[in-house]
């Protein structure tokens, strides 16, 4: 009988969105979508405050595959104030042949405008492998927001930690120059990532960014005030890496608690 072998499933998805600011308000100016990848046209959930757009990132195919790569380009205009929304968690599928999901996110933020990453849930499976590498380029009075956080594994079916290795890279660039590199790899297999000096019993890691232009202001008191109020149920830190860019990391295994924490924190850095 001859052999047979089973062919990768092609998945990679493209994404690349111009947003600029016509007439007052914060519209995609171009894109360009290769699925699974798509965004909905921008919503403005202000109601009367046109100026700032949400879009919402979909993927149709339900994760990524092993040896398939999400690439995402975003960009933004003078004046802008965009704001993007993980449409749902992303999976990391199992890898059976070796392959890894990679993700590489590209996002570049004009002078006097605003682009906000909102946080959502990676979650890897048994298996998996996974890499993600984010790019960041700002100007001088550029602001930019960022969330991520990540699961240990659909906990649902029992699995905490099961997945083979992940790696996550954060590049910030001010004016060309790398000004932040951040580099987290987790391998269950070779390391008890629960241990105390690691994740300490933690289920969930996540990661909050903010480059804030010098013109504002940033109580660093007030950023960490409810941090310490969520004591017993989330633990983390701030570290100012340079004048206006700061670095969150929070540890937990409430959730709902964890995403409440980070949208709280949100909205003090924000100033609402």
């Amino acid at each position: 009988m001859a052999e047979t072998t089973m062919k990768r499933l092609e998945h990679d998805g493209r994404l690349s969105i111009v947003f600029d600011k016509v007439a007052g308000r914060t519209v995609i100016a171009d894109s360009f979508q290769i699925p699974p990848l798509n965004v909905m046209r921008p919503l403005y959930v202000s109601g009367h405050d046109r100026g700032e757009a949400t879009v919402i990132l979909m993927d149709s195919s339900g994760g990524l595959l092993p040896g398939n790569t999400n690439e995402i380009r975003l960009s933004t205009k003078p004046g802008v104030r965009a704001r993007l929304r993980p449409q749902a968690a992303t999976l990391i599928h199992p890898s059976f042949d070796g392959g890894i999901s990679s993700q590489y996110i590209t996002i570049d933020v004009a002078d006097e405008s605003s682009f906000m990453w909102e946080p959502e849930v990676t979650i890897p499976y048994t298996g998996s492998r996974y890499k993600t590498d984010v790019e960041v380029h700002l100007e001088k009075n550029s602001y930019f927001s960022w969330g991520d956080i990540l699961a240990p594994g659909r906990l649902h079916k029992d699995e905490r930690f099961e997945y083979e290795t992940l790696l996550s890279r954060m590049r910030i660039y001010r004016e060309g120059e790398l000004i932040a590199f951040d580099s987290l790899r987790l391998d269950p297999a070779d390391h008890d990532l629960t241990r105390l000096g690691v994740l300490d019993g933690a289920d969930y890691i996540a990661t909050m960014w903010f480059a804030i232009p010098s013109v504002y202001s940033v109580d660093v008191e007030a950023l960490a005030a409810p941090i310490e109020a969520a004591a017993g149920l989330v633990t983390g830190g701030i570290s100012e890496i340079e004048e206006g860019l700061y670095l969150i990391r929070l540890l937990g295994s409430d959730l709902v608690a964890l995403r409440a924490l980070m949208a709280e924190v949100g909205r003090i850095a924000l100033g609402q």
